[in-house]
């Protein structure tokens, strides 16, 4: 059940390759459990699923804490393949000139249906 305080966000990441080339995918961005930005990313599992258009995707679920309307979140997806494990993977990215670490960003902006929020988050 979804905490009044919260907003569910649906991340989808689609990467064009084989299912077996990769596995363990994981959401990571930079909010904490509550929802909140945080500079310590937190780690979701992505389910494998299939999209609208039939697709092979990867989805995961996060609350984001419904005050934080307009925030910008770094994420990016992170996965293992047979012998690298922990590889960080995005297609649309920027890089942080102080830990040179690439991510995407995300900002948080209410739909103007009740309890919506807009994210799309298809790679």
């Amino acid at each position: 059940m979804e905490d009044p305080m919260t907003v569910n966000v649906q991340f989808r990441f689609r990467c064009g390759l084989p299912l077996m080339a990769f596995d363990n995918v994981r959401l990571r961005g930079s909010w904490d459990e509550q929802g909140r930005p945080s500079n310590g990313w937190t780690s979701h599992p992505m389910q494998r699923s299939r999209d609208e258009d039939g697709y092979d995707v990867f989805v995961a679920r996060v609350p984001i804490h419904d005050g934080e309307n307009g925030t910008h979140f770094r994420w990016g997806i992170e996965l293992d393949r047979p012998g690298i494990p922990d590889l960080w993977t995005n297609r649309v990215e920027r890089r942080n000139s102080a830990d040179g670490i690439r991510f995407s960003v995300w900002s948080a902006k209410r739909k103007v249906a009740p309890r919506g929020w807009s994210a799309v988050i298809a790679i």
